[in-house]
C-alpha cells in the first residue's frame, strides 16, 4: 500500500509512520510538506490513500483537499489533525474528504484508513460496472440497428415484449407496434405452429435449460407467412426462477425456398442418375469416386462406403486393368476416350461393359464424368451373328454340293430301271437294287440337305415313325462309338403321325447326338415310340401340353444330365454348354421349334450324373397308317413319235434321259446349253411338242431359253427340271411363270414318262 502524508510536524509525522507500518509492515509512505512538494505528487494510480494536516503555515488542508479533489479523485482523503474541530469537520467531508482523525484519537486511524479504502474501491468497481453496461447497452443498441433479425426482450413477469428495428424491417409492422404483449406475439404464430412452440417455450421456461430454438409460420403485416427461426436465453434469479428473456428471429423463408429447390434438384438428379440402366460414376484425377448410382453398387457387389475408399483401377485385372488406364489418361488429356472391358465385381465375376468418359471441372478441380453399359447380350448377339453368318456360308456349300449331287444320282436313279429290264440273273437283279436303294437314299439325304439349306419345311405327309427309325438306328450303329449301347423299341402298332419326314428325322437325330456327347465314357441310349393319351389332369403336369392323342418319341441317356442352373436356358438359340467348335447351340431350339409347329410339345427330365430324357409329344394322325406293303409299280404310258427338245448342260443326266424317252417311242433332239437348244428348235419348232429344259445352264439358263422359244412358238409347252432347290421358286424367274410342269431332280424314268406323257395331252394354249 502507498500512502502520501502531507505534514510539517516531524513527530506527528513520526506517530502516524509507526502507527501504520505496525497494521501494514509493507506500506510505503511518501510525506510532504509543502504545497509544491504534494501537487508533484498527485498522479493517478499513484497512492492509495492521502493522509493531510488540517493547517499548516501558508497551506490548508482544505486547499490540499480541493487539488486532490481535481487531480486525483478517486484516492481517498483523510485529515489527521489536532485543530479541527467539529464544525471545520463537517465541512471537511462535504467537501469530499472520506474521513477526518483526531491527533489525539491516533489508533482510530487504521479504521479510518481501512474504510476509506474500502469505500474508494466500491466506488470504483461501481463506476466501472457502470461503464461497462453503459457500453454493452451501446453496443446492443448498435447490434439492433445493423443486424436485420428481430431482437426481442420478454419480461417474464410483466409478460411484456420489446421488439428491435428489424421487426418492423422484416415484417411490416410500425415501429409504435414493435412493443407489445407475448399474447400479441403468439397470434401471429401460424395455427398449424402455435401448439408445438408454446409447449416447447413454457417447458425450457419452467425447466432447467437456459437456450430455446424453434422454427415456425410468423405472419407478416401483409398477411402472409414468413418462415423464422427463433432463439431465445432465459434469464433467471438467484432462486432460479425465470424473470427475462432475450432472443432473436430470423426470417429464413428465401433460405428454405432455396433449400428446398436444392433439395428437389439434389433428389431429382438422384432418381435421374438411379434409373439409368448403366452404371454412373464421378471421379477426380486423384482417383477418388465423388459420385456414382445405386446400379454401379449392385453391379459391383461393394457398399456404398467400401466403393468411396476404392480407386476405379480396381474393378479391373490383366490387360483390361492398364487398358482402363490409358483411357482414363486420355480423357484428361483429350476430354473424351471410350473403351470397352470386363468390370470386375466383388465375386471376381467380369462382366463385358462398354465405358465412356468426358472431362469435367468442379469446383476448380478436373474430374472424369461417365456411364458403363452392360454389352454382355450385344456380344452374345453379335457371337450369334457370326455364327448365323457360318451356318448361312454352309447353307449355300450345302445347297451347291447338292446340287451337283442331284446331278450325279438323276443318272443312276433312270439307269437302273432301264438295266433290270436286261439283267436275267438273279445276282444281277439284287446289285441293282442295291444301286437303286442307295441312290434314292442319297437323294433323301441331298432333300434333306436342301431343306435345311433354304429353310423349307417341305410337305407334311402321313407317316410311320419305325420306317424314319430305322435311318436313325442305322447311323447310330455306324458312327456312334462303341462304348454306347443302343436300346431300341418301336411298336408295329404305333399310330401314324402327318408330318414332314425331314423335320423328325432331324429331332431325333439332333437328340442322340446330345446324347451321344453327355455320354463321353459310354453308356445306354435309349429309342423309344410309344401311343399315349392325355386327359387335361394329364396335361396341366407337361409344360405347354394340350389333351389329345400322341405318337410319344423318347430319347434317354444314362449320360452327366443337366445341371439346374442351365435348365432355363436350353431351349435358347445358341445357347450351348459344349466347348468352341463342338455345337451350334441350335440343336434343342431346332427341335422344340419343330415340335411346335407339328402342335406337338417336348417333355425333358434330367438330373446331374443320372442322365436325361426327351419326350416328343406329335399328335397321332387320325387316318390309315402308310408304309405297308409295297404297290404295284404304275403303267408308264408310252409315245406315238412325238418330237421332244432335250436341252442339259449334264451329258449323264442328258444321256439317259434321252434314251429312257427313245425307248417309251419318243423321238428326241438333244442339246448341251441353251444356245444350242435355240438353233435346234428353229428349223423343226412345227415339229417339236414340248421342251424338256434344266434350269441352271451357264450363259443361257432354262427361264432365259424358254422366253425365247416361247416367242417363236407361243403355244409350246415346257418342263423345267432342276437340282439346285427341291421346291420352284416365287418371282418372275419361277417356273410356273414360263413352264407348264416342274421336276426336282434326281428323278427315276416314272416321273419323266408320267410328266411328258401328262403335258402332251394337254390342249394347245390358247
Amino acid at each position: 500500500m502507498h500512502l502520501l502524508h502531507l505534514e510539517d510536524n516531524t513527530h506527528d509525522l513520526t506517530l502516524v509512520r509507526e502507527l501504520l507500518l505496525t497494521e501494514w509492515p509493507d506500506c510505503v509512505i511518501t510525506a510532504v510538506d509543502s504545497r509544491p512538494a504534494f501537487i508533484a505528487q498527485l498522479v493517478p494510480g499513484r497512492h492509495d490513500a492521502i493522509l493531510s494536516d488540517f493547517k499548516m503555515p501558508g497551506f490548508s488542508g482544505l486547499e490540499a483537499l480541493e487539488l486532490a479533489r481535481n487531480r486525483v479523485p478517486d484516492t481517498p482523503f483523510i485529515f489527521v489533525s489536532g485543530t479541527i474541530g467539529e464544525d471545520r469537520a463537517i465541512e471537511a467531508v462535504q467537501a469530499g474528504a472520506a474521513d477526518y482523525v483526531l491527533k489525539d484519537r491516533m489508533k482510530r486511524l487504521t479504521t479510518a484508513l481501512r474504510r476509506a479504502l474500502r469505500d474508494s474501491e466500491e466506488r470504483r468497481n461501481r463506476r466501472r460496472a457502470e461503464a461497462a453496461l453503459a457500453e454493452s447497452i451501446e453496443r446492443f443498441q448498435l447490434i439492433a440497428r445493423a443486424t436485420r433479425d428481430a431482437l426481442w426482450d420478454w419480461n417474464l413477469l410483466t409478460n411484456e415484449i420489446w421488439w428491435s428495428e428489424g421487426h418492423a424491417t422484416l415484417f411490416g409492422y410500425p415501429a409504435d407496434a414493435a412493443a407489445g404483449s407475448h399474447n400479441s406475439w403468439l397470434l401471429r404464430i401460424h395455427p398449424g405452429d402455435v401448439g408445438r412452440v408454446q409447449g416447447g417455450l413454457q417447458q425450457v421456461i419452467h425447466g432447467t435449460a437456459n437456450t430455446w430454438v424453434d422454427e415456425y409460420g410468423y405472419r407478416r403485416a401483409d398477411g402472409s407467412y414468413a418462415d423464422v427461426l427463433d432463439r431465445g436465453y432465459v434469464l433467471r434469479d438467484a432462486s432460479g426462477r425465470a424473470i427475462r428473456m432475450l432472443g432473436s428471429m430470423e426470417d429464413v423463408t428465401d433460405r428454405r425456398h432455396a433449400l428446398a429447390s436444392v433439395t428437389r434438384e439434389r433428389d431429382f438428379s438422384h432418381a435421374v442418375l438411379n434409373s439409368l440402366p448403366g452404371i454412373f460414376y464421378l471421379f477426380d484425377e486423384r482417383g477418388r469416386f465423388l459420385r456414382w448410382n445405386r446400379r454401379f453398387a449392385e453391379v459391383s457387389g461393394y457398399t456404398d462406403a467400401e466403393i468411396a475408399g476404392m480407386d476405379p483401377l480396381d474393378f479391373f485385372a490383366g490387360k483390361d486393368r492398364e487398358a482402363v488406364r490409358g483411357r482414363i489418361a486420355q480423357v484428361f488429356a483429350t476430354g473424351h476416350a471410350e473403351a470397352e472391358a470386363d468390370f470386375l465385381t466383388r465375386q471376381q465375376a467380369g462382366i463385358p461393359y462398354h465405358f465412356t468418359g468426358r472431362l469435367i471441372v468442379l469446383d476448380g478441380q478436373r474430374c472424369l464424368i461417365g456411364m458403363g453399359v452392360d454389352i454382355s447380350e450385344m456380344k452374345q448377339l453379335q457371337e450369334q451373328f457370326l455364327r448365323a453368318q457360318r451356318l448361312e456360308g454352309i447353307g449355300m456349300l450345302a445347297a451347291g454340293i447338292a446340287h451337283d449331287l442331284n446331278n450325279v444320282l438323276t443318272p443312276i436313279l433312270m439307269a437302273g430301271p432301264m438295266l433290270r429290264v436286261r439283267a436275267t440273273d438273279p445276282q444281277d437283279q439284287r446289285l441293282l437294287g442295291t444301286l437303286e436303294h442307295s441312290a434314292e437314299r442319297g437323294a433323301a439325304l441331298v432333300r434333306q440337305i436342301l431343306a435345311f439349306a433354304h429353310g423349307t419345311a417341305g410337305e407334311a405327309k402321313l407317316m410311320q415313325v419305325k420306317h424314319l427309325a430305322r435311318d436313325i438306328i442305322e447311323i447310330i450303329e455306324g458312327t456312334f462309338p462303341k462304348s454306347i449301347t443302343l436300346d431300341h423299341h418301336f411298336p408295329a402298332d404305333t399310330w401314324p403321325i402327318r408330318a414332314n419326314p425331314t423335320q423328325i428325322h432331324q429331332v431325333l437325330l439332333n437328340l442322340c447326338v446330345n446324347a451321344r456327347d453327355a455320354m463321353p465314357r459310354g453308356g445306354t441310349l435309349r429309342l423309344r415310340a410309344a401311343n399315349q393319351r392325355l386327359d387335361a389332369e394329364a396335361a396341366r403336369a407337361i409344360p405347354d401340353a394340350r389333351p389329345g392323342s400322341f405318337v410319344v418319341l423318347e430319347v434317354e441317356d444314362t449320360g452327366t444330365g443337366i445341371p439346374p442352373e442351365v435348365l432355363d436356358h436350353i431351349w435358347e438359340p445358341f445357347f450351348t454348354t459344349k466347348q468352341a467348335g463342338k455345337g451350334t447351340g441350335l440343336g434343342l431350339s431346332t427341335v422344340r421349334g419343330i415340335a411346335e409347329s407339328h402342335q406337338g410339345f417336348v417333355e425333358l427330365r434330367s438330373a446331374p450324373d443320372r442322365g436325361t430324357t426327351f419326350r416328343v409329344f406329335l399328335p397321332a394322325a387320325e387316318e390309315g397308317a402308310t408304309g405297308g406293303p409295297e404297290t404295284a409299280a404304275p403303267f408308264l404310258p408310252r409315245g406315238e413319235g412325238e418330237l421332244l427338245l432335250l436341252v442339259d448342260d449334264e451329258a449323264t443326266n442328258r444321256d439317259v434321259a434321252h434314251a429312257t424317252l427313245a425307248r417309251f417311242g419318243y423321238r428326241v433332239l438333244a442339246a448341251a446349253n441353251g444356245t444350242e437348244a435355240v438353233a435346234l428348235f428353229i428349223p423343226r419348232a412345227e415339229e417339236v411338242r414340248l421342251v424338256i429344259t434344266d434350269l441352271n445352264m451357264p450363259n443361257l439358263d432354262g427361264a432365259g431359253l424358254a422366253r425365247i422359244l416361247l416367242r417363236l412358238k407361243p403355244g409350246l409347252r415346257i418342263l423345267a427340271v432342276s437340282g439346285l432347290t427341291g421346291q420352284p421358286e416365287t418371282g418372275p424367274d419361277a417356273p410356273e411363270s414360263f413352264a407348264d410342269g416342274y421336276l426336282s431332280k434326281p428323278f427315276k424314268p416314272e416321273p419323266l414318262l408320267l410328266k411328258v406323257h401328262q403335258l402332251l395331252q394337254l390342249p394347245p394354249r390358247a
